[in-house]
């Protein structure tokens, strides 16, 4: 490893030193030093969990909008693909649920209804069958299906301590909502 040329130079004058400054200097510094590098270091691992909560709502979304059925195999290989795209991070607090939203014409008016839904991961539950789930307004045809994936994922810091919660959480959930056209299909059946 190269160590840069200002750093030798800082190194030696500061074992050349004999009055302290250089020394207090360095106490003075160095916690605050400290501070930044695992405050960067906590900032950066958060924003990597909340990117791969976006990027795996998008991944199981697109799984499932291309396939012209499902069944329990199917789903569960999506789910095996969501927790994969979450290494290095770990996958454990992550919760995935896939529904399938229709809109059909009932009692003369037009309501979209969970066809299917499914879950993964400790805490996350399946919608209920013919419940109701209203898409953002025009996304959804008459007589069309649509699919919903919500991820949620509680991230845990890496230093958690006390010493500084009450100013940051120990825990921050992420949580994404995608939302796709099936690509061959109307609506994608469960089998």
């Amino acid at each position: 490893m190269k160590i840069p040329q200002n750093l030798l130079r800082l190194l030696k004058r500061f074992k050349s030193s004999r009055n302290g400054t250089s020394a207090v200097e360095f106490a003075l510094i160095f916690p605050v030093l400290l501070i930044v590098y695992f405050g960067l270091v906590e900032i950066s691992s958060a924003l990597e969990a909340k990117r791969k909560v976006e990027n795996t709502a998008n991944l199981t979304g697109m799984l499932v909008a291309q396939a012209t059925t499902v069944n329990d195999a199917y789903i569960n290989n999506v789910f095996e693909a969501s927790q994969m795209a979450f290494e290095p991070l770990n996958p454990t607090p992550l919760r995935v649920v896939v529904t399938s939203v229709v809109r059909i014409f009932e009692n003369g008016n037009w309501v979209n209804k969970v066809d299917w839904s499914e879950s993964y991961g400790s805490g996350a539950s399946a919608r209920a069958v013919d419940s109701v789930l209203d898409p953002p307004e025009n996304i959804l045809g008459d007589n069309r299906g649509i699919i919903v994936t919500e991820v949620e994922y509680t991230y845990s810091r890496i230093l958690s301590t006390n010493t500084f919660s009450d100013y940051f959480p120990n825990t921050i959930t992420f949580s994404k909502t995608y939302w796709a056209h099936p690509r061959y299909v109307v609506s994608i059946p469960f089998e």
